[in-house]
């Protein structure tokens, strides 16, 4: 579906027909019209059917992709999975190095192995064709590497009226980029700011504190005062600065909660706890769910209890099978 998002911004709006984030149905694509080229904003699933509807929304739009280049916000297979079909010899896909060389290495099972081994220290409980069948971005991913024009943090990308700035926003994942307006206000937002969920966060590449750099990265953000902001997913008119307040919350409340499961049962690992935040939210057992919806009770722990240990808030060691085990 297509509607105006800002003057000469137009928002394509996808629902996913399948994946395993369940919170997240659809995705939001921006296409920035220019005089001479436009300029895509992220590519969404490498899944045929997706695919398919965005080119019937391009046509829409009257756009081709001969004089339409894309920025890659971060390498996330919802964001990255089209590039390749996207791509052709007379357009460019701009990305921070870091997105680059990630969005590169999904198709690689290096890639898949380094991820499993930081999960394993956190006391992952499934095998590794269990991690691979669960883990919430290994789908629809580019099926090969990409040639990318790499932009760094400060560079300007003009594109009709608009001259947005990069601003790298580490935490959802390792490079996270946002692009912004200074004279407009706005602000492509990829999946920095979502109103319907907190963002995801994963460990990856060089990114082993998610939820730390997830904050730091709201401060810049918020630094910002944006009065209007494109994200990557669910609503796109919101107060971004309440929504900021909320999300801050939304982690100290996580904090709290983890350090008093603690202080109340002793060490634990981060699958450990997972089995009783579980219970803050459903009526179920960590071990009665599916491998998918056990990610979505397992990562905040892991990034809850990472994040707390890097600010000394409680302490960690590691168990003679190498595994994380914090305690207060």
């Amino acid at each position: 579906m297509v509607s105006k998002a800002a003057e000469g911004i137009y928002m394509i709006a996808l629902p996913f027909l399948k994946t395993r984030v369940k919170s997240i149905n659809e995705i939001k694509l921006y296409l920035i019209k220019g005089k001479e080229r436009n300029l895509l904003i992220d590519a969404g699933l490498n899944e045929e059917g997706y695919y398919e509807s965005l080119l019937k929304d391009l046509d829409e739009l009257g756009v081709s992709m001969d004089n339409t280049d894309i920025f890659l916000t971060h390498m996330h297979p919802d964001h990255s999975g089209s590039i390749l079909k996207l791509k052709n010899p007379n357009n460019k896909i701009y990305a921070v190095k870091e997105e680059a060389d990630i969005t590169n290495s999904l198709c690689t099972e290096d890639y898949w192995k380094a991820r499993y081994e930081q999960y394993l220290i956190e006391d992952l409980r499934l095998s590794y064709d269990e991690f691979i069948a669960s883990h919430p971005a290994c789908e629809y991913f580019p099926e090969s590497a990409a040639d990318f024009t790499i932009v760094n943090e400060g560079d300007m990308i003009n594109i009709g009226d608009y001259n947005f700035e990069c601003i790298i926003t580490p935490g959802h994942s390792p490079a996270h980029t946002c692009l912004y307006d200074k004279k407009e206000n706005l602000l492509i937002a990829g999946d920095m700011i979502l109103t319907n969920a907190a963002p995801v966060l994963f460990f990856d590449q060089d990114l082993d504190d998610p939820l730390n750099e997830y904050l730091k990265s709201l401060n810049i953000i918020e630094s910002l005062n944006a009065e209007t902001i494109l994200p990557g997913h669910a609503e796109i008119k919101f107060n971004i600065n309440e929504r900021i307040a909320e999300l801050r919350e939304h982690y100290d409340i996580k904090c709290r909660q983890i350090t008093e499961l603690l202080k109340e049962h002793g060490p634990m690992t981060a699958w450990q706890t997972a089995e009783y935040t579980v219970k803050f939210d459903i009526p179920k057992e960590l071990k009665d769910l599916s491998n998918v919806s056990k990610w979505f009770f397992f990562l905040p722990a892991c990034m809850t209890l990472r994040y707390l240990s890097g600010k000394n808030l409680i302490n960690c060691r590691q168990s003679s099978e190498g595994v994380n085990v914090y305690y207060v």
